[in-house]
């Protein structure tokens, strides 16, 4: 597949432009973050449960585009607040997303700002230990409820 790729971005004249990674280190993909204007989760599986890379990206301070799953990817960045979700599979929407992002430096300082926001608000170890906790605590109290019956 990626041959294909390679094949495609000089045929299109943005073999300059663009750069094929494949697997990295965690040290690399911090310094690819880091450099990104916006990042992209074009995930259209519904196994992508979370996609925690999003977090990741929205800790740099990055715009999202991420897609309308039927699972916690849209949870993650919010469309219209931290980036752009498109429905899973829409070339079109996908590339509208990207064009729209690529061409506004102020939407993108934007959902940066929000993404950061959101990330201190939601994903922090603390915040998820909160959570964590809640749920411990729901699940105890329903389960002796439960017992009562």
């Amino acid at each position: 597949m990626e041959k294909e790729l390679r094949k495609l971005a000089v045929r299109l004249h943005v073999d300059e432009k663009v750069c094929f990674e494949g697997r990295v280190s965690e040290v690399r993909k911090q310094q690819l973050l880091a450099e990104c204007d916006f990042f992209v989760l074009p995930a259209v599986s519904k196994a992508e449960a979370f996609g925690i890379v999003q977090i990741e990206a929205m800790a740099f301070g990055k715009p999202v585009i991420n897609t309308d799953l039927p699972s916690g990817v849209p949870e993650v960045s919010r469309h219209g607040i931290t980036g752009i979700t498109v429905v899973p599979g829409s070339i079109t929407e996908l590339a509208g997303a990207m064009e729209k992002l690529a061409g506004n430096a102020q939407l993108r300082q934007i959902y940066g700002k929000n993404a950061i926001r959101r990330v201190v608000d939601k994903y922090t170890q603390e915040q998820m230990y909160i959570k964590c906790r809640q749920l411990i605590e729901e699940l105890n109290n329903s389960e002796n409820k439960l017992k009562r019956l």
